[in-house]
């Protein structure tokens, strides 16, 4: 087993003669002599399996190559001082403790920080409650639309990842109406 050649470093070679977490660093033009900061001992950021979701965060907020970069930092969305620099990781990993299972990260405000009064481990279908509405949208609630080829509001709601239709409606009061019923009936279903 090769090891990295950095001479401060001691975790298996992933390209070009260097860890992972010291490859991505050569990436970026970062210091390649500063260790890599540990989190646990004998863990490195690149094998803490929360480190995807932080990285994620960071570069959906900071890198305006990220492809999602215009639904996040394009809008304002920011991440708190305490999650970024040197010591950030871990004080993610402080603020937010460890990801539970089948969940993953969520701001209980879609337009405000990733910060740890904003933030929580949610599952899909709380996200999908808590996502905002698309710009596209013409009645401004989430899950009904102007439906052009039958010239009808249409109604959908999406339970346990799948999307459900719930009707056509004439109005868009009584779409709105059917829209509110489907979520208090899904909001009983989940408590059942």
């Amino acid at each position: 087993m090769a090891t990295c050649s950095v001479t401060v470093c001691s975790n298996e070679v992933h390209s070009q003669g260097l860890c992972n977490g010291h490859y991505q660093r050569k990436r970026k033009g970062r210091d390649l002599e500063t260790p890599l900061k540990l989190i646990k001992q004998g863990e490195n950021r690149v094998t803490n399996p929360l480190y995807t979701t932080y990285r994620g965060m960071i570069d959906r907020c900071c890198n305006p190559g990220h492809k999602y970069f215009s639904y996040y930092g394009g809008r304002g969305i920011k991440v708190c001082e305490r999650w970024l620099g040197l010591d950030g990781f871990s004080h993610f990993i402080a603020d937010m403790g460890p990801k539970p299972k089948g969940m993953t990260l969520d701001r209980k405000n879609n337009d405000g920080n990733y910060e740890p009064a904003n933030c929580r481990w949610a599952s899909r279908t709380t996200q999908q409650i808590n996502q905002r509405i698309s710009q596209v949208n013409t009645s401004g609630f989430r899950g009904v639309h102007w439906f052009k080829n039958a010239n009808l509001w249409q109604v959908y709601i999406d339970f346990k990842g799948k999307r459900k239709n719930v009707g056509y409606f004439k109005t868009k009061e009584e779409a709105i109406r059917a829209r509110v019923d489907a979520e208090l009936e899904r909001s009983f279903n989940n408590t059942n």
